[in-house]
């Protein structure tokens, strides 16, 4: 398991507020998960619906890592 802490402790200063944008939105989408009726097909889409705005703020996080990535690491992005 990783431990998300540690990972946003060890990014690099550009980026980090960018992994913690990410760390928010996986928090908030296992609470939700968990909250709801697993056997409730429709509660879960519309509690992960109900994120609208931590889902935003990770698509936008996971832009800037893949353009740090990309700038910084050598590697092109496959995502």
């Amino acid at each position: 398991a990783v431990d998300l802490d540690q990972l946003h402790d060890a990014a690099p200063g550009a980026v980090r507020g960018a992994v913690r944008d990410e760390i928010t939105y996986i928090d908030a989408l296992t609470e939700v998960v968990q909250d709801v009726d697993p056997d409730d097909p429709a509660a879960v889409v519309a509690a992960v619906n109900g994120l609208t705005g931590q889902r935003a703020a990770a698509q936008a996080a996971s832009s800037r890592l893949r353009a740090y990535q990309e700038a910084h690491c050598g590697t092109p992005s496959t995502g």
